[in-house]
């Protein structure tokens, strides 16, 4: 478990794979990521990679407007009904493409990011419902 924002810039920092790999891992308490992204705001990309972030720092990081970081959180299964919506109107190609790709998309969102203006966006959204339908 990670019990500070210090102790989470330090693992990233880490040389030592076994640090990443906890920075990657480990859990930490809602405010100690929203520390995290206050006093580091550099390390946003690290908290979006983590595995074990809550539903309320998804949404935080996704209304940060860091196109990498909300790419991240756009390829995550576990998202919140609504993130999925919200990042397939995403500005960024990028996020939406993320999206169209991510096998917990829901079909409705799929199907309007199959129309998208972005032919890429619109060809990986077809070709996941194609895949979900059968």
């Amino acid at each position: 478990m990670i019990n500070s924002s210090e102790e989470f810039n330090r693992l990233c920092m880490s040389q030592l794979e076994e640090d990443v790999g906890r920075s990657m891992q480990d859990s930490a308490a809602p405010e100690i990521w929203e520390e995290i992204l206050e006093k580091f705001p550099q390390r946003i990309i690290d908290v979006a990679q983590n595995r074990t972030i809550q539903e309320s720092i998804m949404y935080a990081i996704v209304g940060s407007g860091n196109e990498t970081a909300k790419s991240i959180i756009a390829e995550k299964r576990r998202l919140p009904l609504e993130l999925f919506s919200v990042l397939g109107r995403d500005a960024s190609e990028v996020v939406r493409r993320k999206i169209a790709a991510n096998q917990k998309t829901p079909i409705e969102t799929l199907e309007g990011l199959a129309k998208d203006l972005i032919l890429d966006v619109a060809q990986v959204a077809q070709y996941n419902l194609e895949k979900r339908r059968g």
